[in-house]
């Protein structure tokens, strides 16, 4: 029903359109003067997330390692922490940078989106899991690791297994 269409819900109209499907327009929010919808779809919250650009990168070069992190709260203590995999949060972090990309004792910002650039040169061989973690803590701010390999080329330029 129309009412059902009221809060957080993002409500479409036919606009009349005679392909397959119909064409639909984005309406606003039902007001007293115009509430009939053809169709409404709940708006989703999306929590805090993390990824990397490659799946694998060259241990023996400097690779770029891309994480991206997305929704998070902006403190600027937020950071990203690359562990081995299965090591989180027994050990110590590989790697590390706040959310401005330093390891500053007094980051610059915080930021809700963002990338953070880590190079690839002396990381050992082996699976890795990179972290969006908040406040200068060990809470997860994304529910799931992203996750990386680091291989070594042999010396005919091959990859040798992680």
């Amino acid at each position: 029903s129309d009412a059902d269409c009221r809060g957080e819900l993002i409500c479409f109209k036919r606009n009349g359109g005679d392909g397959d499907p119909p064409g639909c327009e984005r309406e606003a929010q039902p007001t007293e003067q115009n509430e009939e919808f053809d169709y409404c779809i709940e708006k989703v919250a999306v929590g805090p997330s993390v990824m990397v650009e490659h799946s694998s990168y060259n241990g023996k070069s400097s690779e770029q390692i891309k994480v991206t992190f997305s929704n998070g709260p902006g403190n600027a203590y937020d950071w990203i922490g690359i562990y081995r995999a299965s090591e989180f949060p027994a050990f110590v972090s590989f790697d590390w940078r706040y959310v401005d990309g330093t390891q500053n004792t007094w980051p610059s910002a915080g930021f809700t989106d963002g990338t953070v650039v880590f190079s690839s040169l002396g990381f050992p061989v082996g699976e890795y899991e990179v972290y969006f973690l908040e406040n200068n803590s060990l809470i997860k701010l994304s529910d799931e690791p992203a996750v990386f390999k680091i291989w070594f080329p042999d010396r005919l330029g091959i990859a040798a297994a992680a």
